[in-house]
């Protein structure tokens, strides 16, 4: 990635404030453009209403028969991927894609998601078995997707305050209705921030814990309050 450039993540289970703090410090980070001059570009994944998210769309919404695709995880791994690769190659009016702004020399282009493809890894090549570290595969460079420079993993510690979230939502999709499957991708992103996986692929993971130590929730003005202060908003 070009030095002029950020590619920032926010990423999570359901329900770990990810897109409360992806539009706090999306704000933050506009507070400042006036003085940097630098452009911001943001999304949230899936883009629901685009055409490139209808399989996604389709799967969350079980008019796939979930008991033969998850057999197949990088089947769903690419009904993301494609969603993902249509953000960064549909040209505008102009007939500018986002991957060009990537090869702006001129100015800095912030590109900053709420979910991109962590959170798309971790959910999905998990059946059939047991997962482990060296099945993670970023299977985006065959979508022309590029990888993130830094992610905001929002982490839950504790899966009963998790799941208890996720029991209070309304609407929810297939993944959030069945709870052994929440465990289990909960079990595999815990696995995931505690090993040498960022190092090995020059991602900088930056863990954002939600709970305090006696599993109360964080206030979220206190969590965004210390993303915004990290400093991942000022480029490398």
């Amino acid at each position: 990635m070009p030095k002029n450039h950020s590619i920032i993540s926010f990423e999570g289970l359901d329900c770990s404030f990810k897109e409360t703090n992806f539009g706090s410090f999306v704000d933050s980070l506009h507070q400042t453009r006036d003085k940097s001059g630098f452009e911001i570009h943001t999304e949230s994944f899936p883009r629901y209403g685009y055409w490139a998210a209808k399989p996604a769309e389709c799967w969350l919404n079980g008019y796939y028969d979930r008991n033969i695709l998850q057999h197949y995880p990088m089947a769903i791994n690419s009904l993301y991927n494609l969603d993902r690769m249509d953000y960064w190659l549909r040209k505008d009016a102009n007939g500018i894609t986002n991957l060009d702004r990537l090869d702006d020399k001129e100015k800095f282009h912030y590109f900053v998601f709420d979910r991109y493809i962590l959170s798309n890894t971790i959910y999905n090549p998990i059946h059939p078995g047991e997962a482990h570290v060296e099945d993670i595969i970023f299977n985006t460079d065959e979508f022309s997707i590029p990888r993130p420079n830094i992610v905001v993993w929002m982490r839950m510690k504790s899966f009963d305050v998790l799941a208890n979230l996720v029991a209070k939502k309304q609407n929810k999709d297939k993944n959030e209705l069945d709870i052994d499957f929440l465990r289990h991708v909960w079990e595999r992103s815990e696995m995931i921030i505690h090993s040498d996986l960022f190092k090995k692929t020059n991602i900088k993971l930056f863990v954002v814990e939600c709970l305090y130590a006696n599993n109360k929730i964080r206030p979220r003005y206190e969590i965004s309050d210390y993303i915004w202060n990290s400093g991942i908003a000022v480029p490398n």
